[in-house]
């Protein structure tokens, strides 16, 4: 019998397939706070007036420093008012002809909107689990191809003003700020 393996994209439900315009984008290597607080990394926003859906791919955090003493977590949360704050990072399509996306991408914005309903608790990581990798190492904070049959991905609504952020949530003093880079991939259907 022969094989016939899965993609990712196969492993979904339509509007998930090989045509859907993917787009990514990356930070510039951010040295983070050490206080007690939020440091915010990366923020993707979907604004009203689109009428796509953006589904999260993955999101992956790139570790330059890590972190020695200090509790904390890399986590991540919907918001609801786009920032206008931090460096305006451009999406760039997985296809040359891709049209451009309306995503709008930030990093180290100092604001954003009103953060709505908790952190991703499933998706949150551990400061102490990132504390003994090495520099040049990379985390996903989030696959979407690990969902289980039926779970559905990160979404921003067509339609809706909706966006997600990643941050580092420090809860005790860190004594080394981490030097991190962030990466999110979606698709537009």
């Amino acid at each position: 019998m022969p094989l016939n393996p899965v993609s990712s994209h196969e492993a979904f439900a339509p509007p998930f397939a090989a045509s859907v315009p993917t787009y990514s984008v990356m930070t510039a290597q951010l040295t983070l706070g050490t206080a007690t607080g939020n440091n915010r990394i990366l923020s993707l926003f979907h604004p009203a007036g689109i009428q796509l859906s953006y589904y999260i791919i993955e999101i992956y955090l790139y570790f330059v420093v890590t972190h020695t003493v200090g509790v904390g977590q890399y986590q991540m949360q919907f918001t609801t008012v786009e920032s206008a704050t931090g460096s305006v990072l451009t999406p760039q399509g997985m296809s040359r002809a891709s049209a451009a996306t309306g995503a709008s991408a930030r990093s180290a914005t100092t604001g954003d909107g009103t953060l709505t309903g908790n952190a991703f608790g499933g998706y949150t990581k551990a400061l102490v689990a990132i504390g003994g990798e090495t520099a040049g190492a990379s985390e996903p904070l989030y696959r979407a191809s690990e969902l289980e049959v039926g779970e559905q991905p990160i979404t921003l609504r067509a339609g809706q003003a909706e966006g997600i952020l990643v941050y580092q949530a420090v809860t005790s003093i860190l004594t080394t700020a981490p030097v991190v880079a962030a990466s999110c991939t979606w698709l537009e259907a």
